[in-house]
């Protein structure tokens, strides 16, 4: 079985990012400030995909939070889940694992 993936291309029409501030917005509203935001797009790739919408993504949120006061910006962490899995997975099997 074959799996073939969509390159994705990012093209920046909204620079102020309007439809993400009213996305956000929607959120204040419901939850409150802050929100956090936590981003589990993969950082490295060998084929970039994923990684072209991490820089976007954490570009839009940086732009967002320059207009928010210090109280209320957004907590945002990137985190590479599959990355994460990998080094663990590493660690619990690699040769200096032992069980006491």
């Amino acid at each position: 079985m074959t799996v073939d993936f969509l390159c994705l291309s990012v093209s920046v029409v909204d620079p102020f990012y309007t439809a993400a501030s009213l996305h956000f917005e929607n959120l204040f509203q419901s939850y409150g400030t802050p929100i956090t935001i936590l981003n589990l797009i993969k950082k490295r790739e060998p084929q970039p995909r994923e990684s072209k919408l991490l820089d976007e993504y954490t570009q839009c949120v940086e732009y967002l939070n320059q207009f928010l006061p210090h109280g209320k910006k957004m907590i945002y962490r990137a985190w590479d889940m599959s990355r994460a899995y990998k080094e663990l997975a590493f660690v619990v099997s690699g040769p200096s694992y032992q069980l006491t």
